[in-house]
């Protein structure tokens, strides 16, 4: 269960934070309907996607049994990692709209390649890891035209040795993450077919909206909907 999760700015605003993680079939995650104002619609609890690290409870017998949050995500996406685990495994994320927190949160577009180089990789290590075979090969080529245009991104913005560590990285840990993908993959109760009905096609976070990303996700869209049907 999640907080509801405002900005905090010099005090106890109503601009939305996070209302529920939200995930884009390819592996990113982003904030749901971030920065945008707190209304009526969120009073009531939801399910969502995944439940931020920011403010969670979670069972301790059920955290147990999901198998905890992955050391490999170090830093990043490991909320992430662990909402979808826990869906696989038959459990349920919810925003509990009754607690607020406000949290002290700004997104900045830094020349930090290691956080770059961080995300990038465990977006390939969340991809590979809990997706179906199946599903893997399906969402290949749009994943494929992806990478192409992260690549051109990271060449641009001076990450392009930060990607291809995450690629160096993904290579030299596949037999780690392979006996991993087993064991996640051995406790799955719930098919890709109906978790994907939890995914976002597009990938909505403001502070990155650009006429790129507009492109990008008519594109998603287009093949979210080719591909849902053979999930």
């Amino acid at each position: 269960a999640q907080s509801k999760i405002l900005l905090w700015n010099n005090g106890k605003g109503n601009i939305i934070n996070t209302d529920g993680g939200k995930i884009n079939y390819l592996g990113f995650g982003f904030c749901g309907n971030y920065k945008k104002n707190d209304s009526e619609r969120n009073a009531q609890d939801a399910d969502i996607a995944f439940a931020s690290g920011c403010s969670v409870l979670i069972k301790k017998d059920s955290y147990l049994k999901i198998g905890g949050f992955d050391d490999d995500f170090f830093a990043y996406v490991e909320d992430q990692d662990f909402g979808w685990r826990a869906k696989m495994s038959g459990y349920r994320s919810i925003l509990s709209a009754r607690s607020t927190v406000w949290h002290k949160y700004e997104f900045k577009k830094t020349k930090n390649g290691n956080k770059f180089y961080l995300l990038e990789r465990n977006r390939l290590y969340f991809i590979f890891k809990n997706y179906s075979l199946k599903t893997i090969i399906l969402i290949m080529p749009a994943l494929l035209l992806m990478e192409l245009g992260i690549i051109g991104y990271s060449v641009i913005n001076g990450f392009f040795i930060d990607k291809l560590r995450s690629y160096l990285d993904f290579l030299l840990n596949i037999k780690r993450l392979s006996d991993d993908r087993r064991i996640v993959q051995g406790k799955r109760v719930v098919s890709d077919r109906q978790l994907f009905s939890n995914l976002s096609p597009t990938i909505d976070f403001e502070d990155i909206s650009s006429l790129p990303l507009k492109i990008a996700n008519t594109f998603l869209i287009g093949y979210y909907k080719i591909i849902i049907n053979f999930i």
